[in-house]
C-alpha cells in the first residue's frame, strides 16, 4: 500500500463544522498523518468511533493491513467552515483523545484543501477573536425617490380620508 496516495486530508462532503482526528499511520516503514472528520451532530455520542470506523474502512479497502500496520489516534478538535465569511477555523479537543500535539500541521493541511478561504487555529482555552468582517462588498440601499414623487406620495398621504367612503345609503340618510 502506498500511504502517499492516501489524501492527508479529508471531510464529509456536505456540513460547516466538523469533529476530525488525526492519525498517524505506519506501514511497511512509510508513516503519514491523516486527518478526517464527520459532520459534527451534538447529539451522536458515537462520532468519535464512526471516524475511525470510517478511516479504517477507508484504509481497509487501500490495502492497508492492521497485523503489519499501525493506526493512532494523535488527538483532534472542531473544524468550522464559513462561506460567508470565507473563513475556516480549528479549535476545541476531541473529548475522548484531547487536543492534537500540533494544531499548526492540521491547519496548513486545512489551508491546502480549502485554498479560498482564511484559515486560523486556537489551542484550548484561547478565547475566539470576534468574527472578520464579510468580504463580499454590502449590498446596495435601493435610490431614494425624486422630489417630485416623495412630494405625490406626502400629499396622497395627508389627504383625509373621505368618511362616506364604504358606507351604505342606509347609514347615510336621515332615519324617518
Amino acid at each position: 500500500m502506498e500511504l502517499a496516495q492516501l489524501p492527508a486530508f479529508r471531510t464529509d462532503e456536505q456540513g460547516v463544522t466538523f469533529r476530525y482526528l488525526v492519525f498517524q499511520l505506519t506501514s511497511g516503514g512509510q508513516e503519514r498523518t491523516l486527518v478526517r472528520g464527520l459532520n459534527y451532530l451534538p447529539y451522536d455520542s458515537q462520532l468519535t468511533q464512526r471516524i475511525v470506523n470510517w478511516t479504517l474502512d477507508e484504509l481497509e479497502k487501500a490495502g492497508f493491513d492492521p497485523a503489519t500496520g499501525e493506526l493512532m489516534v494523535e488527538g483532534g478538535g472542531t473544524l468550522t467552515l464559513n462561506p460567508y465569511y470565507e473563513t475556516a477555523t480549528l479549535f476545541g479537543e476531541n473529548p475522548e483523545y484531547g487536543e492534537e500535539s500540533d494544531r499548526g500541521a492540521v491547519e496548513a493541511l486545512v489551508k491546502k484543501a480549502y485554498a479560498e478561504l482564511e484559515v486560523s487555529s486556537f489551542k484550548s482555552g484561547e478565547e475566539l477573536p470576534p468574527p472578520p468582517k464579510p468580504k463580499r462588498p454590502p449590498r446596495k440601499k435601493p435610490k431614494a425617490a425624486s422630489s417630485e414623487s416623495a412630494a405625490a406620495a406626502e400629499d396622497v398621504e395627508g389627504e383625509p380620508a373621505d368618511e362616506s367612503e364604504g358606507e351604505s345609503a342606509e347609514e347615510t340618510e336621515p332615519a324617518s
